[in-house]
Order: structure tokens, then sequence, then C-alpha cells
């Protein structure tokens, strides 16, 4: 409200300011029209920024590798099975998410992301499948990131300050390959 006052003010001055030069004076309704589109713009450039900033933040937790809220990570974690089950994706957890389930009956007090995996090929899960999930959590304000390699997709997410590691395998001969490179016997 604040801002479109402002841009309005503006309008008003520059009109006197140009008048008789190559500007007309701008009705209430043109104002209200360009105070709209002022707006749009605004929000588009906050949306941008927000990305910029989600990105570096997924960038930086990589970095300071700080210890994730437990009851977010829950609540996080609980949304990501959702939208994963919907889409009929079999996942399961992996590295220090799963070793917290089992081990500690819940998250590792350090870890600081949540890990999950699938197979391509397995369970009817195709690469195909993929960019639609990505789409879905998109829409539920996730940022996403994802990576294409020669043995597995790697699937950025982040919201609420929760990083979520999601891979996705492909099975090369009988084998899924978890980095750095390990084959992992598939038969």
């Amino acid at each position: 409200m604040g801002e479109e006052r402002v841009f309005v003010a503006t309008l008003s001055k520059l009109n006197r300011l140009n008048h008789g030069n190559k500007f007309e004076v701008i009705g209430s309704k043109s104002v209200g029209l360009l105070a709209g589109l002022y707006s749009v713009v605004q929000k588009e450039q906050r949306i941008m920024h927000d990305k910029r900033s989600e990105e570096s933040f997924l960038e930086q937790s990589y970095q300071t590798l700080q210890p994730m809220d437990p009851d977010t990570a829950r609540t996080v974690l609980v949304e990501v099975k959702k939208i994963l089950d919907q889409r009929g994706v079999i996942f399961f957890l992996r590295q220090g998410t799963c070793l917290g389930a089992i081990r500690d009956k819940g998250f590792i007090p350090w870890d600081d992301d949540l890990d999950l995996g699938s197979v391509i090929g397995l369970h009817g899960f195709t690469e195909e499948q993929v960019d639609p999930v990505i789409v879905a959590f998109k829409e539920l304000g996730y940022y996403t990131k994802l990576g294409r390699y020669q043995e597995y997709l790697e699937i950025a997410l982040m919201k609420s300050n929760i990083r979520i590691d999601w891979t996705c395998y492909r099975i090369v001969g009988d084998n899924i390959i978890h980095f750095p490179g390990v084959p992992i016997l598939f038969t």
C-alpha cells in the first residue's frame, strides 16, 4: 500500500513536471493501472530476489552444515512423503536420515539435511516422472535444483530452512552407483 502511494505521488509529480512536453496528464484510472503494474513488477522483483536468496541459502547450507530443527524437519519430511506418495514415487531414507531413524528413532541431533533416495527403473519409477514431481514441489513453495549425472539424478530441495537431498539412482548393469562411484550390487 505504501509503495503504491509513493509511486502514485511520483507519477503525479512527473506529470506536473512534464506536462506540455511529450506527456499528457494521467487520469486517476491510468494512475491506478500504473500503480497496479508497479505492484506486479515489485512482486516479480521480490520473487526473483527470493529465488536468489533461496539458491544462496541452499549453497550456504552446504558450506555451514548447521543442524536442522527436528520439528521443522519432521513437518517437511511428512510433506515430502505426501508429495511423493501422491505421485506413486517409492523412496527410502538414506545416509544420516536412515541412521537416525533406525538408531535414534528420530533425527541425529547434528544432521543438517534430509537424505532420500529412489531407484529409476524399480517399482515403475521412470526418469520422466522426475520433472513433474519437481513441479509439484515448486508449487508447494520448495526451492528446487536438479543435477543430471551419468549414474544418478540429484535433486536438492529447500523449504523452511530444511535441505532435502533426493537422489534418484539409475541401474547401471546390475548396480546402482552411490557417490563417489561405489557400485552397490543390485540383483
